[in-house]
């Protein structure tokens, strides 16, 4: 049995909200809720994570004898969000609905697409998914402030029953909507990382030092490694010859990134490229920030593995391997029976390095 009363902890901010409210007979002090004077519902602005789950617990139309909805800010995902539970029919919207508002504030904004081309992309993802289910929705006409995802649901089912799958939905929804907008680019490699925050300076250092590393390889680019407000790390590569494969590029990424788990401890000392030395430099200094950050976060192992590396846009080209190739001649095999679908021979890459001076 749900129920819900409007509280003050002094007096109402006006004769329409409330700076708390009472749930199932206890208090809380940190949401709010507003009244709506023409259905005599209250719209419920959830801030502690244990009423939401308490919340979750019941069906839209048990919530609905008290709320028009409810809203929950999620700030921890790659966007901040608003998520709307719809428990009665208002605005046009119908009992039922939950519509995950993404926010797109512009003065946070640091991606390699504006706004607009986001809120294209993904209205196109979910015009595609051609399900009455599922919709996008703008507020107005000012996309910045807000567009997102609405789904229907029957107003009888309870919200545990739906909510982790409408997350996993969401995450795909974006997703798509990011491997799509990578065709805006067709010269630029981007991607999304995600660190720790105690290893997140020396992850992001090890980032910057790839374009030297493609230099070495005899490839000139640029790199660009920029912080975004969801806290991911935009990792951009613009090769400075148009007609040098992003595959290439790709793969040679990958590559180093593999690097950095390798054992470089026992490297012959007779070896005096200065490109070997600074990739041994490179490595032993991230794997020693890895290992003194290991404890603290009890990691099994201090790699970047381990440290949940997101690239999507890497993922989704391994994905169409269906068989073993070369596609850094030597060095890096792409396999569909291998560990990750890499193999790297660290032996011929260090090899094939050397610095070029003009």
């Amino acid at each position: 049995m749900f129920t819900f009363e409007p509280g003050s902890l002094e007096i109402p901010n006006s004769d329409k909200s409330f700076d708390c409210v009472v749930i199932n007979g206890i208090k809380d002090v940190l949401s709010s809720c507003y009244l709506n004077k023409y259905s005599g519902k209250y719209t419920l602005n959830v801030v502690p994570t244990e009423v939401f789950d308490s919340l979750l617990k019941h069906s839209f139309a048990e919530l609905g004898e008290f709320l028009d909805s409810f809203i929950f800010r999620v700030t921890d995902w790659e966007y901040p969000c608003d998520v709307d539970f719809v428990c009665r029919s208002f605005i046009g919207m119908a009992a039922g609905s939950v519509y995950i508002k993404i926010g797109l504030e512009s003065e946070d904004w640091k991606r390699p697409f504006t706004i607009n081309e986001f809120a294209k992309a993904l209205a196109a993802v979910l015009e595609l998914k051609a399900s009455d289910k599922t919709k996008y929705q703008q507020d107005d006409n000012f996309v910045s402030n807000g567009c997102g995802v609405v789904w229907s649901f029957d107003p009888g089912e309870r919200l545990d029953g739906i909510y982790d799958d409408l997350v996993a939905e969401f995450t795909e929804i974006l997703k798509a909507t990011h491997y799509n907008l990578l065709k805006l680019d067709a010269h630029s490699l981007w991607s999304y990382f995600r660190f720790p925050d105690k290893v997140k300076v020396a992850c992001t250092q090890y980032l910057i030092y790839f374009a030297q590393f493609l230099a070495d390889l005899g490839i000139s680019a640029g790199v660009e490694v920029t912080g975004n407000h969801a806290g991911a790390v935009l990792f951009k590569v613009v090769p400075e010859d148009r007609e040098t494969s992003l595959q290439l590029v790709k793969e040679a990424l990958e590559a180093y990134l593999n690097a950095a788990s390798e054992d470089f401890s026992d490297m012959e000392s007779g070896t005096r490229d200065i490109a070997v030395m600074q990739l041994q430099s490179n490595v032993m200094h991230l794997q020693s920030q890895l290992m003194l950050a290991k404890s603290s976060m009890q990691m099994k192992d201090a790699t970047i593995e381990t440290l949940q590396l997101s690239n999507y846009q890497y993922k989704q080209i391994l994905e169409q391997k269906d068989k073993e190739e070369d596609v850094i001649p030597g060095i890096v095999t792409v396999g569909k029976f291998e560990s990750n679908g890499i193999s790297v021979n660290l032996g011929e890459l260090l090899k094939r390095l050397k610095r070029r001076f003009l």
